[in-house]
């Protein structure tokens, strides 16, 4: 029998006190629900429901910021996000999602605010296996600058703009891996 898993059905902030007990929930999914802000996301950190919380997946709520994400930092227990398609994220939300320690998957793909910059900041995560950063603004630099990630198992840089096919060879082994390692397509 898998986690439980908790899907928020309002489309805003309102009642996301009345989910269940952290102990009967070990994954989060608002997905897709543009009224879940920041201040919903605080507001369960505050009654003690993202205790225990294992997996949230905010994909497509384009009202979380990198104020939500410094709230989902401070997760201990966290070991994947999804945020692909949050649009008002930025390199400073992802450098504070850098805190949560056991995290071992990220999805920030489609966040135009992910850039090199932020780059960095993931590749620090010291458990971090696998990182989707498709159709981001990121360059191949943007890895190159950077410290390798020890334990990065995939890499999937699909639809970025800026990283050609020619590329996906020199980051791979800049970050010690192969290059089979590196998902890649073209935009």
């Amino acid at each position: 029998m898998g986690s439980p898993v908790i899907q928020q059905h309002s489309d805003t902030d309102p009642g996301l006190e009345s989910l269940p007990a952290p102990d009967a929930a070990q994954c989060l999914s608002f997905r897709s629900r543009p009224g879940i802000t920041d201040a919903g996301l605080k507001s369960l950190l505050n009654v003690g429901l993202l205790s225990g919380v294992r997996v949230v997946d905010l994909g497509g709520c384009d009202s979380i910021t990198d104020h939500g994400l410094a709230v989902l930092s401070g997760m201990n227990s966290l070991v994947r996000v999804c945020l692909e398609g949050c649009r008002k994220i930025t390199h400073a939300g992802i450098m504070a999602l850098g805190a949560a320690t056991q995290l071992r998957e990220l999805d920030v793909s489609s966040c135009p605010g992910v850039d090199n910059r932020a780059v960095a900041a993931l590749l620090s995560v010291p458990n971090l296996k696998v990182l989707r950063l498709c159709a981001t603004p990121i360059t191949p630099e943007g890895f190159l600058e950077s410290e390798p990630a020890a334990l990065l198992e995939r890499l999937d840089v699909s639809a970025c703009p800026r990283i050609r096919q020619s590329d996906v060879a020199v980051i791979a082994a800049h970050l010690g891996m192969d290059a089979y390692q590196v998902s890649w397509s073209p935009a």
